[in-house]
């Protein structure tokens, strides 16, 4: 990716100059692990606030001695889509968060106590989450939880977390639009829209380009974003036409087909569910 949060990758279509930006903001390393310690270190601060609504296991009582006793870690849950097709985006959710906690660890943790960091795979199913959300809040006595890849994922941790009383930090930026109503427990380090995404929009504008192809997936955070492009393209009087795909899809030919006869000057692929966007981007060249 090239500097200032600008898109991930540039194709030229031979013989027509085509842009095609392959849109992943998750693929900002550097930005993503940022994100998730600071997202743990608030997440810590908090529980350190919480006082007795924690439930972490008590320190035993011992004779004073010359040897300090070591403090209990705090355990966190953490659930993400590793596997499935949301993994593109929950794989490198849950090595950013393995970082962030072992960089804190390192720092000497949050108030002299450790992290460990007890992580689940919900495989991007919203069915599969709650049960995991119930094992790590009951058997595995998580004070917090992080995740989980996607909307309706969250939605579902979130409502288990404000039924227990317990913080859960929420990771995916447009997760924020399902706390907005009630969110006494659930909060979120992510940017929003402007933080994200006009980087990657803002260099297709200073091109030059007239007409933009958005080609985006049917997820309903994509649809939104790509909502906002638009008014973008709007602001700076560019046309547009869009394509949608699912996260699922495996042959483009004949969106690629589509779209090329569309005689863009620019691709604009949204979406970071990476296989199937990749694979049109394959497709386009």
């Amino acid at each position: 990716m090239t500097g200032g949060g600008q898109a991930d990758r540039f194709l030229a279509m031979p013989r027509r100059p085509v842009l095609c930006v392959v849109e992943n903001p998750f693929l900002k390393e550097s930005s993503m692990r940022n994100k998730w310690l600071a997202g743990l270190l608030v997440l810590g601060l908090l529980l350190a606030a919480c006082g007795p609504a924690a439930t972490a296991t008590p320190v035993p009582r011992v004779p004073p001695t010359n040897t300090p006793v070591p403090l209990p870690p705090i355990k966190l849950g953490a659930i993400f889509a590793a596997t499935g097709p949301r993994a593109g985006v929950g794989g490198p959710e849950r090595d950013a968060a393995i970082w962030a906690v072992r960089q804190i660890n390192n720092a000497g943790g949050v108030l002299g106590r450790k992290i460990e960091l007890v992580i689940e795979d919900d495989q991007g199913q919203d069915i599969v989450t709650g049960p995991i959300a119930k094992k790590l809040l009951e058997q595995d006595k998580v004070v917090a939880i992080i995740g989980s890849t996607g909307l309706a994922s969250s939605r579902v941790l979130s409502a288990a977390a404000e039924q227990a009383k317990v913080p859960a930090c929420i990771t995916m930026k447009w997760d924020v639009m399902a706390l907005k109503e009630a969110a006494h427990y659930s909060f979120s380090p992510a940017s929003d829209y402007a933080d994200d995404y006009k980087p990657m929009v803002q260099p297709i504008i200073d091109a030059g380009y007239k007409k933009v192809a958005i080609v985006r997936n049917n997820v309903s955070s994509t649809i939104t974003d790509a909502n906002e492009t638009k008014k973008m393209f709007d602001a700076a009087g560019m046309k547009y036409a869009e394509e949608e795909y699912k996260i699922d899809d495996v042959e483009f030919s004949a969106l690629a087909l589509r779209v090329k006869g569309s005689s863009p000057d620019a691709i604009y692929i949204m979406g970071a569910v990476v296989p199937p966007a990749a694979a049109f981007a394959k497709a386009v060249r």
